[in-house]
């Protein structure tokens, strides 16, 4: 009986990727060490061939393609699995690369541009001024923070509208 990572892997298996290929292994001397070692010689019929092997044994160690956030350009991601920007030069950018600018744009598309979190920001960070000013101790601090915290929470909600968010954490 097949468990269900069995029947997953006979899938896969499935599928084969032959590249016609000749292997043979020669002893050779390490450069730095002059100590004799085993290594592999592979001789391809084909540049196609060569480069799918190529290809698939990057994979296997790590190197992935990936598609990049900031261009949509595909790249080689090199052994960093969290990878996500290229280093081609980013759009409209002249010396910076997407790697350099796309975390810092998507972080302004998703904060800067939207009101409830530049709002909320700007009370959240007058309150701070406050409490280190000594103007409001640290338990109204964290009532007021709380408070706002609420009052976006129901501005992303849908519950009050634009100008009431505005005016309540303007009055906080």
């Amino acid at each position: 009986m097949q468990t269900e990572d069995e029947e997953d892997l006979a899938y896969i298996n499935q599928r084969r990727l032959n590249f016609p290929v000749s292997i043979s292994f020669v002893v050779k001397r390490d450069k730095k060490t002059g100590q004799p070692v085993m290594a592999e010689r592979m001789t391809f019929e084909d540049l196609i061939s060569f480069l799918y092997m190529d290809l698939y044994r990057g994979m296997a160690v790590g190197n992935v393609p990936r598609l990049c956030h900031n261009c949509g350009k595909w790249f080689l991601a090199i052994g960093a699995y969290d990878t996500v920007y290229c280093q081609r030069v980013a759009p409209g950018e002249i010396t910076r690369t997407c790697r350099q600018v796309g975390a810092h744009r998507k972080e302004k598309q998703k904060n800067g541009r939207e009101l409830a979190y530049r709002e909320y920001a700007r009370a959240y960070n007058r309150l701070k001024t406050w409490k280190q000013r000594g103007k409001i101790s640290p338990e109204e601090w964290n009532q007021k923070v709380a408070y706002i915290q609420e009052l976006k929470a129901e501005y992303l909600a849908g519950n009050i509208s634009d100008v009431e968010y505005v005016t309540k954490l303007d009055q906080v």
